[in-house]
């Protein structure tokens, strides 16, 4: 009941593809591999079966984990999170990502967390500390697979996973079931069920989407008379490389446009 008023507050009426390929086998206690997007309502996939199951048994270690590649997922995740337990109101959740206040993590990793949402390197850094205790884990997920495998994390997860209670439940969601996933299934999944989405559904249901073949030097021209055409409020562009994002912040300045670069190798304050 909890639950489902939480559901309710947050205005979902009927579960995406992913949730309602994913949520029974979860509650059924399977372990599950499944290929699911950024805005496909993976979250909630694992997040409703995950607090729907977890118990108030008064533990100060961690029943759920959720390893995601960057803080503002953690984040991200850990608000989502917050909004299904709202009801719950004896789970307790704690973010831990680089670059936050070391001290409040510590204290809220004594004070006890029912799930942790973090990035492997923190994770690691507190597994170490010994302020992160995972042989009580009933669920461990891992959200955005192939990204943490691309970032470099393969062993920091492999690390982790090996500490967890065996018996866990383990979910994987990933874009891509790359060879990483396949071999990381294979060691640390039991039986797991497959979910896979149609390709069409891999791209959230309301976004309107095109793609035009340019020469590179056609680019920047191109992209100015489409922002003069529709004049938008907001608007978010991607580039290649840290070094493109550099060059077009400069080109659209000079063209009187209010804009501002954000990539890895600028300073976490500039960022």
């Amino acid at each position: 009941k909890e639950l489902l008023r939480a559901i309710d507050d947050m205005g979902f009426e009927r579960p995406s593809e992913v949730q309602e390929a994913t949520i029974p086998y979860i509650l059924q206690g399977n372990d599950i591999l499944a290929q699911a997007q950024t805005g496909t309502g993976k979250t909630a996939s694992f997040g409703i079966p995950m607090i729907e199951k977890i118990q108030d048994k008064q533990l100060k270690s961690p029943q759920g984990l959720v390893l995601v590649p960057t803080r503002e997922l953690a984040r991200q995740v850990t608000e989502e999170l917050k909004k299904l337990a709202k009801y719950k109101r004896f789970i307790k959740l704690a973010a831990i990502y680089g670059g936050a206040d070391m001290g409040k993590q510590l204290s809220q990793l004594r004070n006890g967390t029912s799930i942790v949402v973090g990035t492997p390197g923190r994770i690691m850094d507190h597994m170490k500390r010994k302020s992160l205790q995972l042989d009580q884990l009933e669920f461990l997920v891992l959200d955005e697979a192939d990204e943490m495998f691309d970032m470099g994390f393969r062993d920091d997860m492999k690390t982790i996973i090996e500490k967890t209670n065996p018996n866990r439940q383990t979910l994987f969601f990933s874009a891509t079931f790359d060879n990483n996933i396949k071999d990381f299934s294979k060691l640390y999944q039991d039986k797991p069920k497959k979910v896979i989405l149609e390709k069409k559904e891999l791209t959230a249901e309301k976004i309107h989407q095109y793609y035009l073949e340019l020469n590179r030097n056609m680019k920047t021209e191109i992209l100015n008379r489409l922002l003069l055409i529709h004049r938008p409020n907001k608007s978010i562009i991607f580039c290649n490389t840290k070094k493109m994002v550099d060059s077009l912040e400069v080109e659209m300045a000079q063209k009187g446009y209010q804009v501002a670069s954000l990539h890895g190798d600028m300073r976490q304050s500039s960022r």
